[in-house]
């Protein structure tokens, strides 16, 4: 997770499970970059107003898989996000 290694705070792998033991299992894998400055390819001005959307892929897991709890869904969910914050150098 070399992605991470400008940031002040480690790199993550989060793994959520819903009802494991029933018949019918789906995974879902969802990227988490919480902030995007681009790397070495800093990004521009117009560009930073979606340094945040690198998330969505793990918010959506993550809201799929509240839901289905919420609505005590019959079947197996496993959710896989590493979520990681990509800096050039770190806020410090």
């Amino acid at each position: 997770m070399g992605v991470g290694k400008g940031s002040d705070w480690p790199p993550y792998f989060l793994v959520g499970k819903y009802n494991s033991k029933a018949k019918y299992q789906v995974s879902l894998i969802g990227k988490g970059v919480l902030f995007d400055t681009g790397g070495y390819s800093l990004k521009s001005p117009a560009g930073m107003e979606t340094m945040k959307t690198g998330m969505s892929g793990a918010a959506s897991a993550w809201g799929v898989i509240n839901i289905i709890a919420r609505t005590n869904q019959d079947i197996g969910l496993t959710v896989y996000t590493p979520i990681v914050e990509k800096w050039l150098v770190g806020p410090r």
